[in-house]
């Protein structure tokens, strides 16, 4: 634990140091967290998963969890100073820059962290796989000056897709042959990717039903990829009742209203239903009983008729 807590210490020393440094150099505050942000991702994360390192699990794990925590703020603060004006044009870079770090120190965690960091690690990496994604999603958005809340709503729904989609690759990925995925990683996975599609769907509504309509389909399409897997085939339903409101959407957007009388189905339309028929069952004629019944029937209807 002395370790693991010099470790630390260490990083959050050196963190400091490139602080001083940059505000030695005249760079702003927010740049200057996020070219800490950047320079500890680089650095620490391979380090803590090189296998060649003589590390303990504890120390390893403390490192990464204070270099995460220190980049986040770095990033926190670089996306508050973004809306601001008179700030430098590489601010929307560096966080492109810090998103992309993140996201890979994140998978890279998740693949190779299985005899170096443990489940409880990789558990927590799974919890962040989507919502770190989604946040480099959001830096690309800043970074490119891009106003259409469309696009912004679509990211974030594949980094949902993503993490349900891939969520049993990952929950494999780095382990011994004989042994079994880790099911709590791999649920992990796909709640926060379902929520994150949630996330999405908010995100779309002020942009129109074309980014609704967009979100709820790229839903029923990872629904539908989901429910491919034998044990998440009730994922059916979500795939029917996601594309359907997709349809309906797009069908209010094109102020579809009721339909034709000539196109509905008989009964669909008030004063277009016909008049019943006696028609059999194809199963009714597999059964000597059920067609005794329907002659029966229709004798009795002839008779009545006649009379």
């Amino acid at each position: 634990r002395a370790l693991a807590a010099a470790a630390a210490v260490a990083v959050v020393v050196a963190w400091s140091a490139v602080l001083v440094s940059f505000a030695a150099a005249d760079v702003r505050s927010p740049l200057a967290g996020l070219l800490a942000a950047g320079i500890g991702l680089v650095l620490v994360t391979p380090a803590a998963l090189s296998p060649d390192a003589r590390w303990r699990r504890l120390e390893r794990c403390t490192t990464l969890a204070t270099i995460s925590v220190l980049a986040a703020s770095g990033w926190v603060a670089g996306f508050a100073a973004s809306g601001r004006a008179g700030q430098p044009p590489a601010l929307g870079a560096f966080l492109v820059l810090v998103g992309a770090l993140a996201s890979v120190a994140v998978i890279g965690v998740l693949v190779g962290g299985v005899e170096l960091l443990g489940d409880r690690t990789r558990r927590v990496a799974g919890t962040l796989f989507a919502p770190v994604c989604a946040g480099g999603v959001v830096s690309l958005h800043l970074g490119l000056g891009a106003h259409n809340g469309t696009g912004l709503a679509a990211g974030i729904a594949a980094v949902g897709a993503s993490s349900v989609l891939l969520a049993l690759p990952l929950a494999t990925a780095g382990a011994a042959p004989h042994r079994a995925p880790d099911d709590v990683l791999r649920l992990l996975l796909e709640v926060t990717g379902w929520l994150t599609s949630c996330v999405a769907l908010v995100v779309a509504i002020p942009s129109g039903p074309g980014g609704l309509a967009l979100v709820l389909l790229v839903g029923a399409i990872t629904a539908g990829a989901w429910s491919l897997r034998p044990d998440r085939r009730a994922a059916r339903w979500g795939l029917l009742v996601l594309g359907a409101a997709a349809s309906w959407v797009l069908l209010h957007a094109s102020d579809v209203g009721a339909p034709d009388a000539d196109l509905a189905p008989p009964g669909g339309v008030p004063g277009t239903a016909r008049p019943p028929t006696c028609r059999c069952s194809p199963r009714a004629w597999l059964s000597p009983w059920s067609r005794r019944l329907c002659s029966t029937a229709s004798l009795r209807a002839v008779s009545r008729a006649s009379a």
